[in-house]
């Protein structure tokens, strides 16, 4: 819902590529890395999906629209 919502217009305005499909588990075990959203965690890293293991670094694109979505939200 609403949570995502505001990642994808925070992603459009920091110029984020981010584009919406249907993803198969195989498209999404090649990923580099993975979040989720929600309204009480907001955004919040995978570290594991099966057996693929996501590093969770700090330099993650993750944490750049964490930090985004948490200034939008501050300026609410």
């Amino acid at each position: 819902g609403i949570t995502r919502k505001n990642v994808i217009k925070i992603c459009k305005i920091n110029k984020i590529k981010i584009f919406e499909k249907d993803f198969k588990l195989k498209d999404v075990l090649k990923a580099d890395e993975a979040f989720v959203t929600g309204t009480f965690a907001n955004i919040i890293p995978v570290s594991k999906i099966n057996s693929k293991k996501f590093k969770i670094k700090k330099s993650n694109l993750t944490f750049l629209i964490k930090d985004h979505y948490s200034n939008f939200i501050n300026k609410i």
